[in-house]
């Protein structure tokens, strides 16, 4: 087992995703790709730390990338911000996306990344439905995003957060109230409308990913974490 004992090491793990290696690392097996998904609010990021900790120590040519890393620099909280430019907004996250995963990939890197190319068309349909994207926007969202899809791997392992609408939504107003973020919400967009609508979503993404033979780990109120990542870590090591 490597232990986590130089800076170089460390450097990995907490680098800038757009720190990209000019050198490939040579390995003995593919790098994974681990995407992990679910409903806004519900600790996502944290539980990447957690799993790249849990990761590093076994391989620790492996990068997190979460959202914040590849949102555009005028919209830095992400849809809270981008009201006038959701249509470029979406482009630019899947652009960022593709990027990233494929450079650190190439690399010879595992990737953990928060969230998928479906996810954001995902967004796309849900601004849609309240009229803040038109159709044709969308349609141009979802050719992208199977243009996307078609030009990389499929993920290795996906962490499905599965947990009523009603969390996200608690969780949402609680970080807002401690100052934490900005309210989520602009455009009159109603939140609960919101979570639900997104939650619905997220149910037909996981239906999905079981129908293409995906392996989903899911994390939801009666999972233990610690045997959640153990079942990860005997799967794939």
């Amino acid at each position: 087992m490597t232990r986590i004992t130089t800076t170089e090491n460390l450097h990995f793990l907490t680098t800038s995703p757009w720190n990209i290696p000019s050198v490939r690392h040579v390995r003995d097996r593919d790098p994974l790709l681990i995407t992990v998904s679910g409903n806004y609010n519900l600790g996502k990021s944290a539980f990447m730390r957690r799993l790249g900790a849990r990761l590093f120590l076994q391989d620790n040519y492996t990068i997190l990338i979460d959202e914040s890393s590849f949102r555009h620099p005028q919209h830095p909280y992400g849809v809270r911000e981008a009201e006038a430019n959701f249509f470029s907004f979406i482009n630019h996250m899947m652009a960022q996306r593709d990027i990233l995963i494929k450079s650190w990939l190439n690399c010879g890197f595992n990737v953990i990344i928060e969230r998928s190319f479906t996810e954001d068309l995902m967004l796309s349909k849900l601004l849609n439905g309240i009229s803040l994207l038109s159709d044709n926007e969308t349609a141009l969202h979802v050719n992208l995003h199977d243009s996307y899809v078609a030009a990389n791997r499929k993920s290795d392992c996906v962490f499905y957060f599965n947990y009523p609408a009603e969390r996200s939504k608690m969780n949402h107003e609680a970080a807002v109230s401690s100052g934490q973020i900005p309210a989520f919400f602009c455009g009159g967009i109603d939140r609960e409308e919101w979570f639900s609508a997104c939650h619905r979503l997220y149910q037909d993404f996981q239906d999905s990913l079981l129908s293409e033979g995906v392996a989903v780990i899911e994390h939801n109120y009666d999972c233990y974490e610690d045997a959640l990542l153990g079942n990860f870590m005997h799967r794939f090591f």
